[in-house]
């Protein structure tokens, strides 16, 4: 074989294995941009079927107030609620700081004592912020709030209840 054909031949293969490993490379990006576009598709489909989101249904700690006929005067009144108690910025950063060191396994007992701190605080205000909503029904609006809450903490359990079953029930199938 002459060098020319030796030379032309090195060419190909060269430009083969480029082209091979691009078209691979692109395969894999188109993959993972659909698998990302699916799970957001999902997440969309899951808040709408939630409502939305916490933040517009009232917090998720106080589901179900629209259910309650609020009056304009009602719903400003929480509006500012919620406004004047919502987290501040920087601490929220900081938060998410402390999340993800403790996600990739380098958190330390110092952070680890302020998350549970921040969550204690957390605990605290929201309990807060619901007192001061509920402070704005009405006794028929809080009868009915009372109501709710019952009824959902009632199907909270039957839930509960099904799940536990359900892993016996399995865990006595695989036994078997």
């Amino acid at each position: 074989m002459s060098l020319k054909r030796k030379i032309i031949s090195g060419i190909v293969s060269a430009f083969a294995v480029v082209s091979f490993t691009t078209f691979v490379s692109a395969q894999n990006t188109s993959t993972q941009q659909q698998d990302s576009v699916n799970q957001q598709e999902k997440r969309d489909k899951r808040m709408k079927r939630n409502g939305g989101g916490r933040d517009r249904r009232g917090g998720g700690m106080m589901r179900g107030l629209e259910k309650l006929n609020l009056t304009d005067a009602q719903k400003e009144q929480i509006r500012l609620i919620k406004e004047a108690n919502r987290p501040n910025q920087t601490e929220m950063e900081e938060i998410k700081g402390l999340m993800q060191a403790k996600r990739n396994g380098t958190i330390t007992a110092e952070q680890t004592e302020k998350l549970k701190n921040f969550r204690e605080q957390m605990k605290q205000k929201q309990e807060g912020v619901k007192q001061q909503i509920l402070g704005v029904l009405t006794q028929e609006q809080r009868a009915e709030y009372d109501k709710m809450q019952a009824e959902r903490k009632q199907r909270h359990e039957q839930r509960k209840q099904e799940r536990q079953n359900r892993q016996k029930s399995n865990t006595d199938q695989k036994d078997n």
